[in-house]
C-alpha cells in the first residue's frame, strides 16, 4: 500500500512540475473575444453565403481556412501545388426535376414524377377517374388525350399498369393515388423501390435516400441496386407519365373522401354500368421539369499539422467550416454558431498551439487540424477523412470535435455558461483533468448530461461519429441546439462571445494536457 501511495504522489508531483514550466495564462490571454470575433465574423459573412459544400462561399471559406494554416506555420498534407492543405473529394446525387399540381386555387409542391423521357412542360387538363384502372374500368370510359386518375396498392404496381395503359390508350398522364401510410418501414432504404407501398414511403425514399448526396462508391451501389435507377427513367418505348399523388390531393381533386374513392372503385365489377363516371372529371394545371441527371459536386477537407518528432501518435482537433446556404427565399443561412463558433475554436487552438512550438514547447503527439467539409449533407468530409487518413487510424489516439459552441442550449439565459461535454470509446480518459483545468482557468460549467435528444444528436449528427464507429475515442464540445438552428437567424451579433471564449480556453487546456512534453 505504502509503494502505491508514494507512486501516486511522485506522478502528482510530476504532473504539477510539468505544468508549471511554462505560464498558461501566456498562452490563454492570446484567446481574446475580438480575436475569435474577427473569425465568425468572417466565416459567417454574406460573402460566404451559407457555405453550402460545392458552392463559391464554400471555396471562399476553403481558401481562408487554409491561409490562415499557411500563416500559422502548419505542415501541409498533399503535394497538390494549388493548395496543398486540401483533401479534394467528390459527391453525387441524382436530379430529378421538380413537379407542381395546381387545383381549387391551392399549389402542391409534392407530387413525385416519373417517366419514360424527359419533359419540360405546363399544362391544363382534365383528370378522368378510373379506379384502379383495369380493363373493365377503363372500358366505356373517354380517357383520349385526357390525364387518368386511378388507385393502386404500391409504386411497382402502378409503374406496371402505367406501362400496359400507355401503350394502349393515348393518355396525357397517368396520376396515381397510394395509401398515404401511417410508418416507414426500414426496408425502403434497402435500394429496392418494389418494396415502396405508400406514398410517404415513396416521399421519404424519392428525397431523403435517392436524391441524398453520396461518395463515389455508394453511390455506385445505389446505381447497381436500384430497379429505377441508374437512369431513374421507366423502361418503355412509349411515353409514360406517372405522377403519383398522397390521399389529401386526391382527396381536394376530386371532392370525395379517399376511402369512398376507393370503395367505389373496389365495387365497379359488381355492376354492369360502368359507375366510375359517378365521379366528376377534375381540372388541374401542371408544371413539370423533368430531366434526370446525375449531378456531383468537388469539395475539401482542409487539413494541416504540428509535427511532435517524437511518436506517430496523434489527436485530431476537427470542426466542420461547411454549412446549409440559401433557404427556399433565398436567404442566407449564415451559420454563425454552426458552425463557425467550432471553426473558430480549431483556428485559435492551432496558431496556439504552432507558435508554441515555435517557442521551443515539445509534444508528445501530433496534432491534426481538420475543418471538414460536407457535415450538413451528411457526415461526408469526415467519413472521407476515415476512408483516406493522412495519418494511420490505428495511432490516432483520440478526435475532440467542435461542434456549434457559441450560443445557449434552447435560448436559455440559464445555460449561459453552460458548456457540454460528451465523450465516445473511451472518450472518457482524455478528460480526467478537465474538471480541474475548468475549475482554476475557466469557470464554466461543464455538463456532461445533456438530455437525452442532444445525447442521441450528437451521438450520430456530427464528425466525429465517423470516427466513433471506427472505434478511435472522440470527445465532442457543443452547447446544444437554439431557435435560429439551421435559419437565417444564425448570425454572429447573437453568439455569447465571453462563454465561447472561454470553452476554447478549454479545450485548449484539455489538449495541452494530454500532448504537452516539455520545453
Amino acid at each position: 500500500m505504502r509503494k502505491i501511495v508514494l507512486i501516486s504522489i511522485v506522478l502528482v508531483l510530476k504532473y504539477f512540475s510539468v505544468s508549471s514550466q511554462v505560464d498558461l495564462n501566456t498562452f490563454l490571454n492570446q484567446i481574446t473575444i475580438e480575436s475569435i470575433k474577427n473569425h465568425v465574423d468572417t466565416l459567417a459573412s454574406e460573402s460566404m453565403e451559407g457555405r453550402y459544400s460545392g458552392n463559391d462561399g464554400q471555396k471562399l471559406a476553403a481558401k481562408y481556412i487554409s491561409q490562415q494554416f499557411t500563416n500559422y506555420g502548419l505542415n501541409p498534407v498533399s503535394p497538390d501545388n494549388e493548395n496543398p492543405f486540401f483533401q479534394k473529394f467528390g459527391l453525387y446525387k441524382y436530379q430529378t426535376g421538380e413537379s407542381t399540381m395546381y387545383y381549387n386555387n391551392l399549389v402542391y409542391t409534392t407530387p413525385v414524377f416519373f417517366g419514360s423521357k424527359n419533359i419540360t412542360d405546363s399544362i391544363t387538363d382534365e383528370i378522368v377517374f378510373t379506379g384502379f384502372a383495369n380493363e373493365k374500368d377503363l372500358k366505356s370510359l373517354n380517357i383520349s388525350n385526357k390525364s387518368i386518375f386511378f388507385l393502386s396498392e404500391s409504386v411497382k404496381d402502378a409503374i406496371s399498369k402505367s406501362k400496359v395503359i400507355t401503350s394502349s390508350y393515348n393518355v396525357n398522364f397517368c396520376i396515381v393515388g397510394i395509401p398515404f401510410g401511417k410508418k416507414l418501414n426500414p426496408k425502403i432504404f434497402n435500394d429496392k423501390i418494389d418494396d415502396l407501398e405508400s406514398f410517404k414511403e415513396l416521399f421519404y425514399y424519392h428525397n431523403f435516400f435517392v436524391l441524398k448526396e453520396r461518395n463515389k462508391k455508394d453511390f455506385k451501389t445505389l446505381r447497381n441496386n436500384n430497379t429505377l435507377i441508374p437512369d431513374f427513367i421507366v423502361d418503355s418505348e412509349d411515353d409514360v407519365r406517372i405522377l403519383f399523388v398522397p390521399e389529401k390531393l386526391v382527396e381536394g381533386l376530386f371532392q370525395k373522401n379517399y376511402k369512398d374513392l376507393e370503395k367505389i372503385a373496389g365495387t365497379n365489377y359488381k355492376t354492369e354500368n360502368n359507375n366510375l363516371k359517378s365521379i366528376k372529371p377534375a381540372q388541374f394545371s401542371l408544371k413539370i421539369n423533368y430531366s434526370p441527371s446525375i449531378d456531383s459536386l468537388q469539395t475539401e477537407n482542409i487539413i494541416g499539422f504540428i509535427d511532435s518528432e517524437n511518436t506517430d501518435n496523434s489527436i485530431i482537433v476537427g470542426a466542420h467550416y461547411d454549412h446549409i446556404g440559401r433557404n427556399y427565399n433565398y436567404e442566407i443561412n449564415y451559420g454563425a454558431d454552426d458552425n463557425a463558433s467550432g471553426t473558430t475554436g480549431m483556428l485559435t487552438i492551432a496558431k496556439l498551439l504552432s507558435q508554441a512550438t515555435k517557442d521551443g514547447i515539445k509534444l508528445k503527439k501530433d496534432i491534426v487540424f481538420i475543418a471538414y467539409s460536407a457535415e450538413e449533407l451528411g457526415l461526408h468530409g469526415s467519413e472521407y477523412y476515415v476512408q483516406n487518413p493522412v495519418f494511420p487510424l490505428q495511432k490516432t489516439d483520440l478526435v475532440f470535435n467542435l461542434d456549434m459552441i457559441g450560443r445557449n442550449m434552447d435560448d436559455d439565459p440559464e445555460n449561459s455558461n453552460r458548456v457540454f461535454l460528451l465523450k465516445w470509446k473511451g472518450g472518457a480518459k482524455y478528460i480526467k483533468n478537465v474538471k480541474k483545468l475548468n475549475n482554476e482557468y475557466t469557470a464554466l460549467i461543464v455538463d456532461k448530461s445533456p438530455g437525452l435528444k442532444n445525447r442521441i444528436l450528437w451521438t450520430f449528427g456530427s464528425d466525429h461519429y465517423s470516427f466513433v464507429k471506427n472505434g478511435i475515442s472522440s470527445v465532442t464540445y457543443f452547447t446544444a441546439l437554439h431557435n435560429d438552428y439551421h435559419t437565417p437567424g444564425d448570425t454572429p451579433d447573437k453568439l455569447n462571445y465571453d462563454k465561447m471564449n472561454r470553452i476554447v480556453k478549454l479545450v485548449f487546456l484539455n489538449i495541452w494536457d494530454l500532448s504537452y512534453k516539455g520545453n
